[in-house]
């Protein structure tokens, strides 16, 4: 049977700032965001994702909701990190998307998913 994919993501598309807002604090934007998304750090007590370590977890917020999650993996794990995905017995929504990034100068890469109506 299929389970929720955030059950093993841990951040839902579509939830409020409001639920973090003791665990992110507001960073300078990254990249080309759309105009009102504002990115935040997270600081939590979640620290790993997929049983991977985390390094970073940055969390994109739009009119107080989740709209993107940029989750951060040494290189290293994109193996494990990509079989842990294949293996993952959890069904995604319709209107999220999800990418795997690969950073090969910073050594890291990036698991990103957020809903499909964004650019």
């Amino acid at each position: 049977m299929n389970k929720d994919i955030y059950s093993a993501l841990n951040f839902k598309i579509g939830e409020y700032l409001e639920v973090r807002k003791h665990e992110v604090i507001p960073i300078p934007p990254v990249g080309n965001l759309e105009v009102g998304i504002h990115p935040y750090e997270y600081f939590g007590e979640i620290k790993k994702i997929l049983n991977l370590p985390t390094s970073r977890i940055l969390l994109f917020y739009k009119s107080q909701m989740l709209v993107k999650v940029t989750l951060v993996f040494k290189r290293s794990l994109q193996k494990s990190l990509i079989e842990m995905l294949e293996n993952l017995d959890a069904e995604l929504p319709n209107e999220l998307q999800l990418s795997i990034q690969i950073n090969e100068s910073a050594d890291f890469i990036e698991l990103v998913y957020h809903s499909g109506i964004l650019k």
